[in-house]
Formats: C-alpha cells, sequence, structure tokens
C-alpha cells in the first residue's frame, strides 16, 4: 500500500509548493510510513507526492516520484507488480538472445 497526491496549478514559489506537498504527505503517513518523496515542475505547476510502503524492494530505487535526468517528466505510481519474478526471466531470455545475435 502507499499514497500519493499532487496539485497543478497556481502555485509560482519552491518554498510553497514543496511546504504544501509536505502536508500532504503528512497527511497520507498511514499509508506509507517508510518513505516520503515530493517533486515539484514549475514550468507546468505541477507538484507531486508519495508515501511509500516498502514491502519487496526496501531500497531507495523504489522511491517516487521518479524524474527524468533532465528534469522535464516526474512520475508517481503506487503499486506492485507481482510476477516481476517471471518477467525478468523472460527479459533475461530475450537480451541474451539479442546479444547474441548482435555478436554474429
Amino acid at each position: 500500500m502507499g499514497g500519493f497526491a499532487g496539485f497543478y496549478g497556481g502555485i509560482d514559489d519552491w518554498e510553497g509548493a514543496i511546504a504544501i506537498l509536505r502536508k500532504m504527505g503528512s497527511d497520507l503517513a498511514h499509508c506509507g510510513p517508510d518513505s516520503e518523496g515530493v517533486g515539484w515542475l514549475p514550468e507546468a505547476s505541477l507538484g507531486l507526492v508519495h508515501r511509500r510502503r516498502s514491502i519487496i524492494d526496501l531500497s531507495e530505487y523504489g522511491d517516487r516520484p521518479m524524474q527524468s535526468e533532465c528534469g522535464r517528466w516526474i512520475v508517481v505510481i503506487n503499486g506492485e507488480i507481482y510476477n516481476y519474478r517471471e518477467l525478468r526471466k523472460e527479459l533475461d531470455r530475450q537480451f541474451a538472445a539479442n546479444v547474441s545475435q548482435a555478436i554474429l
């Protein structure tokens, strides 16, 4: 379980946006006690906050929101991929096949 919230428009400054997002996050603490992340895109006046309950991936790599390296894109998701082991095996198989074709 986890929780996320956000806003679009109406906020022009970083400190105001972060204060609102932190308040939203504290209201969702019961949904995800393990971590909190915030993201704000000033050019879009878009803010996102996520509260996380870590079950399978306990590392910081599962923290959200996730933002692209260039800073243009931001995403928050909530959920589990329950068949991740099977998907990983299939992706590894496809990767190995593509590498062996590239070598030939």
